[in-house]
Parts: C-alpha cells; structure tokens; sequence
C-alpha cells in the first residue's frame, strides 16, 4: 500500500468512525509527515485526495477539518455517477 494511501486510511477511520466529529482539526501536513515518517508532499497528496472526496476542508491559513456529513453524501453520490 502506498504511503499517501496509509494516512488517508487512518483519517478516514478516524471521521468515519465519529472519532472525530464534524469540524475537528485534522493533523497538519508537518505532523502527519512526522507522524507516519513521510515527507510533507505524500501527506500533502493524502489530505488533498481527502479534500477532493469529500470527507475534508482545507482552508489556507486555518487547517484541515473534517467535512459535515451532508457534504460528504453529496460528493459520494458524484464520485459513484462519474464511475
């Protein structure tokens, strides 16, 4: 599995499982870069395939949270029209 993969997983879990509630700060990209001995552009790559699926918002200068459930049904249900 690649390593961008590992850390989606693991962000994944934790919003999915209500571990973390809507608009909980996810790890930064230095964190996560350090946590799971990446460097900053695979956890980069990892949070940005979050954003771009829905489950996360990326706002520059204020983080990373994880998305509201109505948003991530939504962006669910386009990914399953353009399959």
């Amino acid at each position: 599995m690649a390593k961008f993969s590992t850390i989606k997983q693991h962000i994944y879990q934790k919003i999915e499982s209500g571990e973390w509630p809507e608009n909980h700060p996810v790890s930064s990209e230095n964190a996560l870069a350090e946590e799971f001995s990446v460097s900053r552009m695979t956890a980069r790559r990892a949070l940005q395939e979050l954003a771009d699926e829905g489950l996360v918002i990326r706002t520059q200068g204020a983080g990373t949270f994880g998305c509201c459930t109505r948003s991530r049904q939504y962006h669910r249900q386009q990914k399953q029209r353009t399959q």
